[in-house]
């Protein structure tokens, strides 16, 4: 396979020659002609089978150059071949001339045949080339082109993966062929950045995604020059967009393949931890390696039950009484020890084990209510769950099955995350209500850190939104965080939803949103996630109900 994407490069560069190869292979052809011009005059003349190989640069002419070049070294060869070739170079007899026209005609016409068979062979492969190796869109080669490359041995640049995070959002608001438009202007504008650096290619590798291979050592400035494509809008129809992207980069190396993992590896590591670029370094690699192992292990763990809960309490911020608790799921791995929702959920959620490992949660969550009702605990219970999964009818009537058991569902409150892409607002609506109608309410995870906040509290049925920690953890020191908490405690109100203020972890911060009227708090101030059986003998302590008669009014 890696000599396919040389081959084709290969076919196209020399099938329509231009320029000093067009004069090359001219006068290539032109010799081999003459070469057998003589070998047939050497050997005795016409009358001989050697006039036969003129047929080789007839079959180059017509490769190279098509019907035309069929046609020139037809006529060519022809008068080498007739009036120029006695019928027998000893007696010097030369040719009839009908004879040698005929020869003329013949080779004329096998020119144009083999011209055209040629322009339609090249042609179809050229077409099948830029389908399974080029992007239809922005006719750039894909990825496919690239994991065929041959990358020389000794060059000394950088492969960049640039990804335009928001390219999601922006095709569901504002349509395809505006996203289509815009993703044209985004790859001139990488392909302008590049032009400086002499030897360079751009791929576009996915629809949000283009790789950058630069013959250049310098990554610093070429990373801050991609960087920059960040800060500035991308015009389309009167409509200005703002880029979000996220940059991996590694260095060269002959493996094409590797390399394209090796910089998607850095580009995922720039996402997951906020960055806006990252280079390659081995251990990213061990440690993605290492969670899809865990990745792998999913079908075992659920059989041997190696999944357990813990408990997350909720306070009324007005009382500080524990109101809910929130479900966290954690892994009790055999070699690995406890492993935390963030190492293995990303990877459930693109497979159907998150379905399954979602109804385990629910089912052992309403268990837990009833254990907890006989310990004297009455509380509400929220569960971090996809969106998507409420697409599933095998999940909605799951619940509906837990209804007609009798099992509490109005103490159960899902816990949407803001970074699911919601593509009908109006049928997941749709859903959510129906599923409020059985007593389970809503509550919108990590507030503010999305792009589509606003839209989700405003189209889809919320009860509650939960404001993400990183607005929480420095609100004493930081003004706009204070703003921002206080305007979307202010916001919520006014539309009747709740707050839940997550990453509590002062006394200050506390008293803070006490004074914004915010609903609910949770964080390690209060405790941390703990087993339902230390969960209940917690509630019950002196640490819980103590703890709070000390907090001022």
């Amino acid at each position: 396979m890696k000599n396919i994407v040389s081959a084709i490069d290969i076919l196209e560069k020399w099938t329509t020659p231009k320029g000093s190869r067009k004069v090359l292979v001219t006068l290539f052809i032109m010799s081999i002609q003459i070469i057998i011009y003589k070998v047939v005059y050497m050997t005795g003349g016409a009358k001989y089978s050697y006039s036969q190989a003129m047929y080789i640069p007839l079959i180059l002419g017509s490769l190279f150059f098509g019907i035309i070049g069929g046609f020139i070294f037809g006529v060519s060869g022809g008068i080498l071949l007739g009036p120029l070739m006695p019928l027998d170079t000893i007696t010097m007899e030369m040719q009839n001339m009908i004879n040698w026209n005929y020869r003329l005609g013949f080779f004329i016409l096998i020119g144009l045949i083999t011209g055209g068979i040629m322009e339609f062979l090249v042609s179809t492969i050229k077409k099948l080339n830029k389908l399974s190796f080029y992007n239809h869109f922005t006719s750039l080669p894909n990825a496919r082109y690239f994991e065929n490359m041959i990358i020389k041995e000794d060059t000394p640049g950088y492969f960049f993966i640039i990804e335009m995070n928001n390219y999601s959002q922006i095709l569901y608001n504002l349509g395809y062929e505006f996203s289509m438009k815009l993703i044209k202007l985004f790859s001139k504008e990488v392909s302008n950045i590049v032009k400086s650096y002499g030897e360079t290619q751009v791929f576009h590798l996915q629809d949000n995604k283009f790789g950058v291979l630069i013959n250049n050592s310098n990554e610093k400035e070429i990373s801050k020059k991609f960087l920059q494509l960040g800060q500035r809008s991308i015009k389309v129809d009167g409509i200005e967009v703002h880029p979000y992207i996220f940059i991996g980069s590694a260095r060269c190396e002959k493996d094409s393949c590797c390399l394209l993992k090796k910089a998607e590896y850095a580009r995922l590591f720039a996402k997951k931890n906020l960055r806006d670029y990252h280079m390659y370094r081995p251990e990213i690699s061990s440690k993605i390696d290492s969670n899809f192992k865990l990745f792998e292990e999913f079908p075992r763990a659920i059989s041997n039950k190696e999944f357990f809960l813990c408990y997350h309490p909720k306070f009324e911020v007005s009382t500080g009484i524990v109101k809910e608790a929130e479900v966290l799921i954690r892994w009790m791995h055999p070699k690995r020890g406890t492993v935390g929702p963030n190492e293995f959920i990303p990877h459930l959620e693109t497979t159907t084990f998150i379905t399954k490992i979602t109804k385990w949660v629910l089912r052992q969550s309403l268990k837990s209510l009833n254990i907890m009702e006989k310990a004297g605990i009455d509380i509400n219970l929220s569960i971090n769950i996809p969106l998507k999964i409420l697409e599933d009818p095998e999940f909605i009537s799951y619940l509906k099955e837990f209804r007609q058991l009798g099992y509490p569902l109005k103490k159960i409150e899902f816990e949407i995350l803001e970074r699911d892409c919601v593509e009908d607002f109006k049928k997941i609506s749709e859903i959510m209500n129906s599923i409020k109608k059985m007593g389970i309410k809503f509550s919108l995870d990590d507030f503010g850190t999305g792009y589509s906040a606003l839209s989700y509290v405003k189209k889809l049925p919320f009860d509650k939104i939960k404001l993400d920690m990183m607005f929480i953890k420095d609100l004493e020191q930081s003004r706009e965080n204070m703003d921002i908490v206080r305007s979307s405690i202010d916001m919520a109100h006014n539309m009747g939803i709740a707050v839940v203020a997550e990453g509590v972890e002062s006394e200050e911060t506390f008293q803070i949103l006490k004074k914004l009227k915010c609903d609910y708090a949770q964080g390690f101030y209060f405790n941390h996630p703990l087993k339902q059986g230390d969960f209940i003998k917690w509630y019950h302590s002196t640490e819980n109900t103590k703890f709070f008669q000390e907090i001022p009014s």
